[in-house]
């Protein structure tokens, strides 16, 4: 489970084609869909971004919501 952009229906699709099950994935509307960015120098010097985007809303989802039996850790 998890949450997506509003962009992501082109990920979604590409991930069936794979058959690969994206019924866990909920869209958050108003915001793109997590992304990470790292830039390297020839020194191996790294320079890191991260954009939450729907991420930062995880706390909203729920695996009740996904209906059925949750796993026996649960």
């Amino acid at each position: 489970m998890g949450g997506g952009g509003e962009d992501f229906q082109e990920y979604r699709e590409w991930l069936e084609a794979k058959g690969i099950d994206t019924s866990g994935a909920r869209v958050i509307p108003g915001v793109f869909t997590a992304s990470f960015f790292v830039n390297t120098d020839r020194d191996n010097a790294q320079i890191a971004s991260f954009y939450p985007g729907a991420m930062g809303h995880a706390a909203q989802l729920s695996l009740y919501d996904l209906g059925g039996a949750l796993p026996t850790w649960w």
